[in-house]
């Protein structure tokens, strides 16, 4: 089980062993492989983003200065992970994706805009074989198609009026 705890920072556990410290209180845990090490990543109320390797065995800030937190923009929520891409929302509505088979590794036009509407963004989840980005008012559905710099794509189709009031309000329960 992997917790974090702290009042003005969060101290990652693995059952009662430390794995180390982040900045910031942990708004979100999230696990991925990288290649095929197992990965977990860590979004924070500072908009700073740490990961866990278990190949290297400590926790590590993101410090890619095209990662949004490191370039001004406040995250909202925490990563979803899908086909080797980290992804994570800010504010704005801002959809951003790491590169390929990295969550250390962002390009700065890697991104797309969640703006059927004009609300705030929420936070993103994975969905089968999509992303949702919710905003306060909405819910957008991107799917991968292999683009560049940004992966995936808009489904305008299944975008919903209908959102999130905030990130903690997300849940992934099964499918």
């Amino acid at each position: 089980v992997i917790t974090a705890f702290g009042a003005v920072n969060s101290t990652i556990y693995h059952g009662t062993t430390s794995l180390g410290t982040i900045t910031g209180l942990c708004t979100g845990i999230t696990d991925t492989f990288v290649g095929t090490v197992a990965t977990l990543t860590f979004a924070s109320s500072d908009s700073t983003a740490w990961y866990y390797d278990t190949g290297v065995g400590t926790v590590t800030k993101i410090t890619d200065v095209d990662f949004p937190g490191n370039a001004g923009k406040t995250l909202a929520g925490t990563f979803a992970h899908m086909d080797g891409f980290a992804v994570v929302m800010t504010t704005d509505g801002g959809i951003y994706a790491s590169d390929l088979n990295s969550v250390t590794g962002w390009t700065a036009n890697s991104m797309d805009t969640a703006s059927a509407y004009p609300d705030k963004g929420v936070g993103v989840v994975r969905y089968k074989n999509l992303i949702i980005a919710f905003g306060t008012e909405s819910m957008q559905f991107y799917q991968n198609a292999g683009l560049t710099p940004f992966p995936f794509k808009r489904v305008d189709s299944m975008t919903q009026k209908l959102g999130s009031v905030s990130a903690d309000a997300i849940a992934q329960i099964s499918d």
